[in-house]
């Protein structure tokens, strides 16, 4: 980098030296070229900082990320998040297929669900079920879409481990049909109260006017 001086004053840029040898009337010259390539530079270094920062996401992330190639659906990059849900050490996930990765082999991402994905460049399952590498049984919300990256198709997938939301809905439900049978239950207690309370005052009734009769007749 130099600092030229413009009419605005001082400016930073990037400059290109190159040095060309000549013959000029049986002599050798060199001629001296020089090109801006601030523009470049600056490019480039956006594109180390985006590509940093996405890194640093990647990484940090507390979701599952599977990056695949696009044509073959073979694993290019695995954040620790996925290794950790699963249990799979990153070599036994890294350049395989995504179905040959044992968790996937049974379900999702399945060779017609790649295709379809291929198709659509959209796939979304919610709770499907998988086992880690320990035998534990998980459920994930998995979502996969297609983008492009310097031209060329890639798939993110993202794994979700709904595991405990799964079971805080299960449970929720289990108590609303408690509460259900609860009050249809207690509905039958207090049907059952005042149909009571209705033969107690019928046999009141019936006794006073018992009573009234036996005075008459004596």
């Amino acid at each position: 980098m130099v600092s030229l001086e413009s009419s605005q004053g001082p400016v930073a840029c990037w400059l290109r030296f190159g040095v060309e040898p000549v013959m000029i009337n049986g002599q050798r010259h060199a001629v001296l070229s020089l090109d801006d390539i601030t523009a470049q530079k600056r490019a480039n270094h956006d594109m180390e900082a985006s590509e940093t920062r996405y890194r640093r996401l990647f990484e940090a992330a507390k979701d599952g990320i599977l990056i695949l190639n696009a044509d073959t659906g073979q694993v290019v990059d695995v954040n620790p998040f996925m290794l950790d849900l699963l249990g799979y050490p990153r070599a036994e996930i890294l350049g395989k297929h995504l179905w040959e990765v044992g968790p996937f082999k049974d379900v999702a991402a399945s060779k017609v669900s790649f295709a379809e994905l291929q198709a659509r460049e959209y796939v979304r399952y919610d709770g499907l079920p998988m086992e880690t590498r320990g035998g534990q049984k998980v459920e994930v919300e998995f979502v996969s879409n297609v983008y492009r990256v310097d031209k060329q198709k890639v798939i993110q997938c993202n794994i979700r481990d709904v595991t405990e939301r799964k079971k805080a809905a299960e449970e929720n439900r289990r108590l609303l049909e408690r509460s259900d049978r609860d009050r249809v239950a207690l509905l039958g207690i207090l049907e059952d109260q005042k149909r009571m309370e209705e033969e107690r005052a019928k046999m009141r009734v019936q006794l006073i006017q018992a009573q009234k009769l036996e005075a008459i007749g004596t």
